[in-house]
C-alpha cells in the first residue's frame, strides 16, 4: 500500500507545483484537457497508466478552482479508481489537499478514511531555483474492518534546484525540477523516500522518479500523452 500511496503523493505533488505568473501555472486550464501518464518499475517496465481529465475551470486568474478526474489504470488501460478532484488557486499560492490521494487508493480496498487532518500541499508563485518549499502533513485514521490504522503523511525538504530541459514521449519540456523528502508512517513503522520531478507551466508533470533511502530507484512516471 505505501508504494501506491507514494506514487499518488508524487502527481498530487508535481501537478500543483507553483507558477511563475497566474496565467502560467504549472496545471492545465482548459477544460477538456488529458494527460496521460505511464508508470514505470526500477527496470523501467510499464506498471499502469494515470489519466487526469479536466473537467471544469471556476473563477480566473490568480484565483481558481480547477476540477478534474484522477484515474489509476492497469497497463491494459482498464480504469482501477476515479477520483474526483479539485486544485485550488487562491491569491498567486497553489493549495492541494492530500486526502485525495488516499481516497483513490481506498477506493479500491475494504479500507475507508474516517477522520483525515493536516496540513495542504502549497506552493507560492515566482518558484525559482534556490527556493525551498512548504511542509505538507497529513493524518488520517483508516476503518480496516473493525480496526482503526493511523497513517502519518509528511512531505518536506522541497525545493527548487534548476530549470531543465526534459524530453518524454509526450515531447520536449522545460520544466522545473524539485526535489521533496516523503515520510509515510503506519503500524508503527516508518517509509522514507526521496522525489525528483519535473514540472512544466501549463502542464504539470512531466517526468518523477523515486529512490529508497539507499538513493535506489523504486519507480518513475512520465507524460506519454497530452491532449
Amino acid at each position: 500500500m505505501k508504494h501506491k500511496i507514494k506514487l499518488l503523493l508524487v502527481t498530487a505533488f508535481v501537478t500543483s507545483t507553483a507558477a511563475l505568473h497566474a496565467q502560467n501555472i504549472f496545471f492545465p486550464t482548459k477544460t477538456g484537457t488529458v494527460l496521460m501518464f505511464a508508470q514505470k518499475d526500477d527496470h523501467g517496465a510499464i506498471t499502469g497508466y494515470l489519466r487526469q481529465t479536466l473537467n471544469a475551470v471556476e473563477g480566473s486568474n490568480d484565483n481558481m478552482t480547477i476540477h478534474y478526474l484522477y484515474e489509476s489504470m492497469d497497463k491494459n488501460h482498464t480504469t482501477l479508481v476515479e477520483v474526483p478532484c479539485e486544485m485550488l488557486i487562491k491569491d498567486g499560492m497553489m493549495i492541494f489537499d492530500l486526502k485525495y490521494p488516499f481516497v483513490g487508493k481506498l477506493k479500491s480496498s475494504n479500507e475507508k478514511i474516517i477522520g483525515v487532518t493536516g496540513t495542504p500541499l502549497q506552493f507560492p508563485n515566482n518558484l525559482m531555483p534556490g527556493e525551498t518549499l512548504k511542509d505538507a502533513h497529513m493524518n488520517a485514521n483508516i476503518a480496516r474492518g473493525i480496526i482503526n490504522v493511523h497513517v502519518d503523511v509528511s512531505m518536506t525538504d522541497g525545493k527548487c534546484v534548476d530549470i531543465e530541459e526534459v524530453t518524454v514521449p509526450a515531447g520536449t519540456f522545460k520544466s522545473h525540477k524539485i526535489t521533496q523528502t516523503v515520510a509515510i508512517t503506519k503500524l508503527g513503522s516508518t517509509d522514507h523516500t526521496y522525489v525528483v520531478s519535473w514540472g512544466a507551466p501549463n502542464v504539470g508533470i512531466v517526468k518523477s522518479e523515486t529512490y529508497d533511502g539507499n538513493h535506489q530507484l523504486l519507480n518513475s512516471m512520465e507524460l506519454v500523452e497530452m491532449k
